[in-house]
């Protein structure tokens, strides 16, 4: 799967407000790796801030569009309508780039019928150390090479797909180099062809993406890695993840590292040390998407016995991608999900999760280590009050109840009395046993 960024959709427009859960997912199902979700006013900002604390795949700016440059005033500054003049105009952009320049951040520029207007003000402020894009660029080839010039990028969405954007094309083939290219939808604006005139989504990036590749005459793959690269590095979307770190098998199981955060801090863990696993390093410089996961994952996962959500760390804190990646494996013919956890999936929801858990997962392995509170506590050193044994023991018998096959374990550390866990597990909570070897950890 070519992974892609949708590097502008206004998530926090009205048109969302009853499916953006749903419109996320579809996105992350489609290879939508991010979603830049872009504000046009403080109170916009302060909303997408919320949405990409919400959900991970989410990135947000903040800023005043031009349509609303006449409530920017200098208290915005602090805090980060009509159709507004054009001094007033030139007046909130530059201050927002002097603001972005002063914070280390790049820029998003929304520019209609005034692109020579734009590259005189923008100009005056170079240089920009940290870059920016041009949203919906519709320009001229000349004013193409001078935005680039200034170290900015180009925002191509939906109209390079429309049959009399020849003009547009034109630009994108001959004067623009690639590694100056951002996709984007506008969603809910501007949806591509063949999507026209509906409203437009974040998987909509993928008619961008496949009429540039048509226009530059190269396969998709090179359109999605670079435009792709390019976002990541103008917004600080984080490094490269190895797939064999995300995606890795055991004998002829799968196994998906979702997460290197843990609700425990386990004696006999290595993931605060060496995070290996034989060939394996687990260690994530960032958590990987929805999308990401799948595109690790490859074309078969039906391949495998198994596919087990794991991680050195605890999968049920990334509950989203979870859930969508588990939707993706069944509707890919996996028979058997399996998820590794601590146990702990509803005290760090704050709700019981389990029966979300069960339309995507088959087998649930819960790390129980311990058949005494006090003994839990002292192996396992949960992070807060609420990851206790008890919340354990109610997670496992939710599970049993719902899911169904529930494997209790414990690792074979020296101390731990094994045979009391298996008679926990069997004779008290119902559920299957298994001894767990220790390993010591590798440095």
């Amino acid at each position: 799967m070519d992974l892609l960024v949708d590097s502008h959709a206004h998530l926090t427009d009205e048109a969302f407000a009853s499916d953006l859960v749903e419109v996320l997912e579809r996105a992350a199902l489609a290879g939508i790796d991010r979603v830049v979700a872009v504000a046009e006013t403080l109170d916009n900002a302060e909303r997408a801030a919320v949405l990409a604390r919400r959900h991970d795949m989410l990135a947000a700016t903040a800023g005043v569009h031009p349509h609303h440059a006449d409530s920017w005033t200098e208290e915005c500054e602090g805090r980060l309508a009509s159709f507004s003049t054009r001094a007033n105009q030139r007046r909130a952009l530059r201050d927002q780039v002097r603001l972005a320049k002063t914070i280390g951040l790049p820029i998003v520029v929304h520019c209609r019928d005034a692109y020579d207007d734009l590259i005189d003000v923008l100009a005056g402020e170079a240089p920009l150390p940290s870059g920016g894009v041009v949203h919906c660029f519709c320009g001229t080839a000349e004013q193409a090479r001078r935005i680039v010039a200034l170290g900015l990028h180009l925002g191509i969405g939906g109209m390079v797909t429309f049959r009399k954007a020849d003009d547009l094309r034109r630009v994108l083939s001959e004067a623009v180099p690639l590694e100056r290219l951002l996709l984007e939808t506008d969603s809910p604006y501007l949806a591509p062809e063949p999507e026209r005139g509906r409203r437009n989504e974040p998987a909509y990036v993928r008619y961008v993406a496949e009429a540039l590749a048509r226009t530059r005459s190269t396969d998709l793959s090179e359109i999605a890695s670079c435009t792709r690269r390019n976002a990541m590095a103008l917004f600080g979307l984080g490094l490269e993840i190895s797939p064999s770190s995300i995606a890795y098998v055991l004998g002829d199981s799968l196994y998906l590292n979702l997460t290197n955060r843990c609700t425990n801090d386990c004696v006999f863990c290595a993931r605060t040390t060496a995070c290996r696993l034989g060939e394996y390093d687990l260690r994530l410089p960032r958590e990987p998407s929805a999308a990401e996961i799948i595109a690790a994952i490859g074309d078969r996962p039906d391949a495998f016995h198994e596919v087990v959500f794991c991680g050195y760390g605890e999968p049920t804190i990334r509950l989203e991608p979870l859930l969508w990646v588990g939707q993706w494996l069944k509707a890919h013919g996996v028979k058997r999900v399996r998820l590794n956890t601590n146990g702990h999936g509803n005290a760090i929801h704050g709700r019981s999760i389990v029966n979300e858990l069960a339309s995507v997962v088959d087998v649930v392995s819960v790390s129980l280590n311990a058949a005494a509170a006090s003994e839990y506590t002292r192996l396992c050193r949960p992070s807060e009050a609420r990851f206790d044994f008890d919340e354990v023991c109610r997670f496992i018998a939710e599970a049993k109840a719902a899911i169904g096959e529930v494997v209790a374990s414990a690792v074979a550390y020296p101390g731990v009395d094994l045979e009391a866990c298996r008679a926990l597990a069997e004779d008290t909570l119902g559920v299957c046993f298994r001894r767990r070897p220790y390993r010591l950890p590798r440095r």
